[in-house]
């Protein structure tokens, strides 16, 4: 089994958390369900021209091998077969925006063949990718090519703009923000949903829940109570609301089922 990870240098690592590796990594059960993110990726599975997933539903869904996953307001499942041969780029919240032909709020809790926003310079990259004689390789062209990406980008929303609002939304309200940063609310939250492909109250919603979930990994005995206190949460109810409707299980359910990841959740078959 191999597990890489691989931070990538100026321009993307301002962008990009890492990019990352999977190669014959066989999971005993059939199907994960993925917590809702802030962030968006790109999927490449190495091994079949095809990724799965599903609704909450059970409702199945199919498309081409190198897709974007958007960022989402709640959970879905993935085949985690595809994990046998995979790898992939993790982007930071707004990160992936100069790569895509279209605003980031149009990728909101969606999934989405990368051909489809990139032409055909997709797919040549996805044959390029299955060929390369090496790991380092396949980071090199990926890299490479999302570089090229970035150079092409243009943006017409201020520099820096919703990056400054991310960190400011720890101690200032919206409203607030947008002023400090000199524009006004409606255009701060237009240029949020641009970018990051969220509303800047759905953002703060969802960072929350991935605050306490990357908390809870680490946890050995769950206190909701003080859990809900530590993130901001009214009370332990306002919680437990919270969980259900952003995860499809209640808090006990999630912490009976999790695995070593917080936002993979390992479903029995």
């Amino acid at each position: 089994m191999i597990v890489l990870g691989y931070k990538p240098a100026p321009p993307l690592a301002a962008l990009v958390s890492q990019f990352w590796y999977c190669e014959d990594f066989v999971l005993p059960h059939g199907w994960d369900r993925m917590m809702p993110s802030t962030r968006m990726a790109l999927l490449i599975n190495l091994r079949e021209d095809e990724l799965r997933y599903r609704d909450l539903s059970g409702e199945s869904h199919r498309m081409k091998g190198f897709g974007v996953t958007g960022p989402s307001l709640g959970a879905f499942e993935i085949d985690t077969f595809q994990q046998r041969h995979i790898m992939g780029v993790e982007f930071l919240p707004g990160g992936a925006a100069p790569f895509l032909n279209v605003p980031a709020g149009e990728l909101c809790s969606a999934h989405v063949s990368m051909e489809d926003l990139a032409g055909h310079g997709a797919r040549e990259l996805q044959e390029r990718l299955v060929d390369a004689p090496s790991i380092s390789e396949k980071f090199r062209l990926l890299e490479t090519w999302l570089v090229r990406r970035w150079k092409e980008a243009r943006t017409t929303n201020k520099p820096g703009l919703v990056p400054r609002a991310m960190e400011m939304f720890d101690r200032l309200p919206i409203g607030k923000s947008a002023g400090a940063l000199g524009v006004t609310a409606k255009r701060l939250i237009r240029a949020f949903e641009s970018e990051v492909g969220l509303r800047p109250k759905q953002f703060l919603r969802v960072r929350r829940f991935e605050r306490l979930l990357a908390a809870l990994v680490t946890e050995k005995e769950a206190d909701w109570c003080g859990a809900a206190f530590d993130h901001g949460y009214c009370d332990q109810a306002h919680l437990i609301h919270e969980f259900r409707e952003l995860s499809g299980f209640s808090p006990t359910e999630y912490w009976a089922l999790k695995g070593p990841y917080a936002h993979h959740v390992p479903l029995p078959d």
